[in-house]
């Protein structure tokens, strides 16, 4: 039976605090935070001031299973205390070569004892006040992965991740379908062609045989197994002159 997913939690600028917790070794601390390095995207960090506190250890977990691109990662500092003091760490998630605010920012306190016991406070994310465009009051909804980009004349445009091991696949709702309309092979379109796995766009062109009218349906899954995120359909009318019209079926 095949299982329908609201929405796949693979955003190419998702990034979420995973654990915060002070480490059981006395005198350090950890930081963890969640990531998509195959977005580009990457955390950095700031210190407020030198001489408190050390970084001693950096790791990553990826959370995906075995063959599987495009999952997120944990990533997890370790922190020593070294004097007395407090220390502010601003976490950033951005892409270096971007120069733009960064998609989000994490910032901790670290404060060191008499005895150098370490305690941590903070922790909230944020994201970055974006500039208006001069069209902002025409400006959409990011779309995700799965999602209905648009319909232009004979095109069905859809967003995708392959990266991620999802996929468009295109069928004919009725018998006969394949006779009045085709379905051409989609043209993927990447968003960014700087940053691997950053999704794009899935463009597929319908062209009349002959005039009538058929239903198609578009499904965005993982490699073709159980797990549906999206399942888009569409009514095709095609004139006598061949010309075509689609509608999305709601």
């Amino acid at each position: 039976m095949k299982k329908i997913l609201a929405a796949l939690a693979v955003s190419a600028l998702a990034a979420s605090l995973s654990a915060c917790s002070a480490a059981a070794k006395p005198g350090t601390c950890t930081v963890s935070l969640e990531g998509n390095g195959t977005t580009g995207y990457e955390w950095t960090y700031a210190m407020s001031e030198d001489g408190i506190v050390k970084e001693t250890a950096s790791d990553s977990k990826y959370q995906g299973k075995e063959g599987m691109v495009g999952a997120p990662s944990t990533y997890t500092w370790t922190f020593e205390a070294l004097k007395e003091g407090t220390v502010t760490l601003t976490y950033s998630y951005a892409r270096s070569w971007e120069s733009v605010p960064a998609a989000e920012t994490v910032t901790y306190v670290l404060t060191v004892g008499k005895n150098l016991q370490i305690s941590m406070s903070g922790g909230e994310t944020a994201e970055p006040e974006a500039s208006a465009p001069a069209d902002a009051g025409n400006s959409e909804d990011e779309t995700k992965p799965g999602d209905l980009i648009a319909i232009v004349d004979n095109t069905i445009q859809l967003a995708g991740n392959p990266t991620t091991g999802y996929q468009w696949t295109a069928s004919y709702m009725a018998d006969g379908g394949k006779d009045i309309v085709k379905i051409a092979d989609p043209d993927y379109q990447e968003a960014d062609t700087s940053a691997l796995g950053a999704g794009g766009t899935y463009v597929y062109t319908i062209t009349g045989l002959k005039a009538g009218s058929t239903d198609l349906e578009f499904a965005y899954s993982q490699n073709s197994a159980d797990t549906i995120v999206s399942d888009l359909k569409f009514h095709v009318e095609v004139a006598s002159d061949l010309s075509v019209t689609i509608t999305e079926v709601r």
